[in-house]
């Protein structure tokens, strides 16, 4: 989809430009995919975002279906910049299942998964401060 990514806009970087919309069936979305083939898997992303508008959100998702998911998410509101931790499961509505207000935030975060052989999923964020915020 066109004006969707850029490798030219921050040379060294992938940008992904946000669209209006959220996570569902058939929907068009930004987003960078990565196959998972095993139950114990790491991940690891560090995510510079710096959204001009309230609403804006960005994040990491770990998904089995567009209806069975994990999304780790940083959102701008007009409080500041908040990170949730949303779980969508089939036949229900995505809903938050953590959320906190990110003090100081200076627009850069890691965000980290991870699975075992045991199949649970493990997700925590961090600045460059290495301050843990687990949800």
């Amino acid at each position: 989809m066109p004006g969707t990514w850029s490798l030219e806009a921050n040379p060294g970087y992938l940008r992904l430009n946000a669209l209006p919309g959220v996570i569902r069936e058939r929907g068009r979305a930004a987003l960078l995919g990565v196959r998972q083939t095993e139950t114990a898997f790491a991940f690891e992303t560090r995510m510079l975002f710096s959204p001009g508008h309230e609403g804006s959100e960005a994040g990491m998702a770990l998904f089995q279906k567009d209806d069975n998911y994990i999304a780790y998410t940083l959102k701008r509101e007009d409080i500041g910049m908040q990170v949730r931790l949303v779980l969508a499961r089939p036949g229900s509505e995505p809903s938050i299942q953590a959320e906190a207000l990110i003090p100081d935030y200076d627009g850069e975060i890691y965000l980290r998964a991870g699975g075992g052989d045991g199949g649970g999923i493990v997700a925590s964020l961090f600045w460059i401060r290495r301050q843990d915020l687990l949800l």
